[in-house]
């Protein structure tokens, strides 16, 4: 389970999850692969493994600090505590709330706002956030540079600057 989730996350593609209503334990450790978490605003979200003796053991331990920070993954893990979705939102676990029977709508909302992106850009980008959450400041500015130095001769690169001139939408073609 931890490799099938880790492959998840490590697409090059933004991974959405529209999440309602109970999420606990594994369901939560399957949406913290994803890049982003829109949820219903009656959602419940938690890690409570502990209260059966367990731990969160695919991944759950490790993205919930990744994506929540340290104290906070704490509390949450160590009390087995259910959130709401209005705190879930608050602590960074979620993108959005929608309300009920829209969360659908509302990641697909999220989705097409990326896709008008360059997506060579926004797989970088993904990668570059990624792989730089956990190394030190020089490190992560170095790997800027350098996937920087692999879009700027892209088509998409050239496309986008003359959009920005022109005063037009791009039109990405992902080369």
């Amino acid at each position: 389970m931890q490799a099938a989730l880790s492959r998840l996350e490590a697409l090059e593609k933004p991974v959405i999850g529209a999440l309602h209503r109970y999420v606990p334990g594994l369901a939560l450790e399957l949406a913290l692969a994803f890049d982003l978490r829109v949820a219903t605003a009656d959602a419940e979200l938690g890690l409570p493994e502990v209260r059966v003796g367990l731990v969160p053991d695919v991944g759950g331990t490790t993205r919930l600090v990744r994506t929540v920070g340290y104290a906070r993954a704490k509390e949450l893990i160590l009390t087995g505590r259910m959130i709401a979705a209005d705190e879930a939102l608050r602590v960074g676990l979620l993108t959005e709330v929608a309300p009920a029977g829209t969360h659908v709508e509302a990641a697909t909302r999220l989705a097409e706002e990326i896709a008008q992106n360059a997506p060579l850009a926004v797989g970088l980008a993904k990668r570059l956030i990624d792989l730089g959450a956990t190394s030190d400041k020089h490190t992560f500015q170095a790997m800027e540079l350098l996937a920087q130095s692999i879009l700027v001769p892209t088509d998409d690169a050239r496309e986008g600057a003359r959009a920005l001139a022109e005063r037009r939408a791009p039109r990405f073609t992902g080369r």
